[in-house]
Order: structure tokens, then sequence, then C-alpha cells
């Protein structure tokens, strides 16, 4: 309403302007008025979009970096993933303090020393809810192999492995990753097994040893880790 009555108004005003040298005052005066009950509006609904799309989620991305540690905070549920940023599709969530709309693919980050520009792929997720739920329950009881091969050691299984050193990636839901460990490279079962097997081979700022498993040992755990979803 406020967009077509500004609109018509400027219409009058410039074919008067036309007419006569100078401006007439009564029309400029309405222009101006409309035009300021028009900023008020837009103003106005934007606020109320604002505060109608916000979200209670509470996000804050810490850069490890070789990998992105995520911590996920709504109020009444807390929970730790990695390197991959969803959040809910049409609604602002809070990250590091600052408001995030969930419009880009990925954000990019520049570290002071050394220089290097850092990227976390950001998902919006139409089906928040229920992702969200589903990464802050535990993870199902699986093969010992995982603990007794060392993984526990370094990596986070909430419900199985719960008190290792934690200076490697969140697995709780690691299978649901599109890729793995910020590489690039598809959560495959043949890629996922090599990472296991040596992953600095395939991401040479890994700090992951080596593992030289058997055979039937590794697709024991490949088989654990693929269900953790």
């Amino acid at each position: 309403m406020w967009f077509v009555a500004l609109a018509a108004a400027v219409v009058v005003w410039f074919f008067a302007t036309l007419v006569r040298a100078k401006p007439p005052i009564v029309a400029t005066a309405i222009l101006i008025i409309l035009g300021a009950a028009s900023i008020i509006a837009d103003v106005r609904e934007m606020s109320e979009w604002h505060a109608a799309t916000r979200s209670n989620i509470s996000i804050r991305a810490i850069d490890r970096g070789t990998w992105w540690e995520l911590h996920y905070d709504d109020g009444a549920t807390r929970f730790t993933t990695a390197n991959e940023l969803h959040v809910p599709a049409g609604a602002i969530v809070r990250f590091n303090d600052r408001e995030l709309l969930p419009r880009a693919t990925t954000l990019r980050f520049v570290s002071l020393w050394p220089p290097k520009w850092r990227t976390l792929p950001v998902i919006v997720d139409p089906q928040f809810v229920r992702w969200f739920h589903r990464e802050a329950s535990p993870a199902r009881a699986g093969t010992p192999l995982f603990t007794n091969a060392g993984c526990a050691y370094c990596h986070v299984i909430r419900g199985v492995a719960e008190r290792p050193w934690t200076i490697a990636p969140d697995l709780t839901h690691v299978a649901s990753r599109a890729t793995i460990s910020c590489t690039g490279i598809p959560m495959r079962r043949a890629d996922l097994a090599g990472w296991i097997v040596d992953s600095r081979g395939l991401k040479k700022s890994s700090r992951m040893p080596v593992n030289r498993l058997d055979p039937k040992d590794l697709l024991a755990i490949v088989d654990y880790v693929e269900s953790l979803r």
C-alpha cells in the first residue's frame, strides 16, 4: 500500500515539475511524507520478519586447524559435532556472536598467522529439527575394535567413547556427513577405508596416525563407522 502511494506521488511530482519551472511545494511535501511513511513501514516489516524468523539455536565454531569443532545449543539441548555447519531453512541463527542468515553454502575465514583461508560448508536443512535431535542423541554400541584399535584415544563417540583426548573430530554421527574431515572427499566406503588406514595419503595436514589393520578388522571398523548416522 505504501509503495503504491509513494509511486503515485512520484509520478505526480515528476509531471508537475515538467509543467512548472519550480517543483510544487504541496506535491513535494506530500512526497516527503509518503517517503518517510514508506521507510518506517518497511523498517517495521523487516523488524517483524526478523523477530518471526529468529531461531533459538546458538552455534559456536572452533577452528582446530585441520578440522572444525561445532557446538550447538538451543537452551535445553547441547551437543558437539564437526566439519559441517547445519542451519535451519528460513531462520536466523546466532553464530559466534553474529547473526547468520541461511543463504551462503560456504563460510570463509582467514587466519592471521600463517595467513590462510579456511572454509566451512553450510547446509541449509529443511529437516533441521530432525537433524538436531538425531545429532544430540548418543550413538549405538558397536564393535569393540573401535576402542581396541586406539580410535577412542582421540575421537569421541557419545554413548560409546566419551573420554578420549578430544584432539580429533567427534564421530557420533559421522556417516551422515557428506564428506570426510574437511577434505571434499565423499563419505564413501572405499574412501573411508583409505582414510582410516592412511589419512595423510589423502590429506597431508592430517594428524591421524597410520593404522595397519588386519583386513577383517578394517572392514569391521568401516561397517561400524558407516552405521553412525
